[in-house]
């Protein structure tokens, strides 16, 4: 299925240093270019820390049908649900957290504790100002040839709580506490109304990061031997 946007116009063969482009690899090299030949040339992965192990965990349980995502029936949506297509020459690959596959709706879920002033962690401008949302829709809008104009974003609030480890070795009991975090039970839910210009603008900077990444990965190689 050809997209409606810039499919058209452009088309390359890229040589990439993965075999697809992704949109958390596409925010690191925006975000962070030494970061990013240090991840994808290089192969080094970042250190894991509390907040990504958690997240992971609770995406595993969302998978595993164990925990609910409020206005997201489960005989409707299907979770981690990978999606890979082709703009302009260029392999796209998208794990979406939640999506429809009848009405083609995509939900991004997000965990994390409020700032430290106590404020939200996610607020509707600042969902508003992310281009995960039409990130995915433009893939979708890729592969199906239409796509639903709302997407959301699910934020599942956490909060810090004190676990007690207890251990026993040489016929003692020692205990020691640690800072873990757990859900506090709120879900927000952001919806945001995504415009066809902006899968437009997507697949714009798609494609000019790809330029720009093969560009930077060929003089990469030549100055490394890799």
């Amino acid at each position: 299925m050809v997209a409606r946007g810039l499919q058209g116009v452009y088309s390359m063969s890229m040589n990439l240093p993965k075999p697809y482009l992704s949109y958390s690899a596409l925010s690191l090299w925006r975000k962070d270019r030494e970061g990013y030949r240090r991840r994808y040339y290089l192969g080094e992965k970042p250190p894991e820390t509390i907040h990504t192990i958690y997240g992971s965990e609770i995406h595993k349980l969302i998978e595993d049908g164990k925990l609910d995502v409020e206005d997201h029936p489960r005989e409707k949506y299907q979770s981690e649900v990978k999606l890979e297509v082709e703009i302009g020459g260029i392999p796209v690959l998208g794990m979406m957290d939640l999506f429809n596959p009848k009405t083609k709706a995509v939900s991004d879920i997000k965990t994390g504790i409020p700032r430290l002033d106590g404020s939200p962690r996610w607020t509707q401008l600042e969902v508003e100002r992310l281009d995960q949302l039409p990130f995915y829709q433009m893939m979708i809008r890729a592969k199906y040839g239409k796509v639903q104009k709302t997407a959301k974003l699910i934020w599942l609030e956490c909060e810090w709580h004190t676990v007690t480890d207890t251990h026993e070795f040489d016929g003692h009991k020692l205990t020691k506490e640690r800072r873990d975090l757990r859900l506090n039970g709120k879900q927000h839910v952001f919806k945001r109304v995504i415009q066809p210009w902006e899968l437009d603008r997507q697949e714009e900077m798609l494609i000019r990061d790809a330029r720009e990444i093969q560009k930077d990965y060929y003089y990469f190689t030549l100055k490394h031997g890799a």
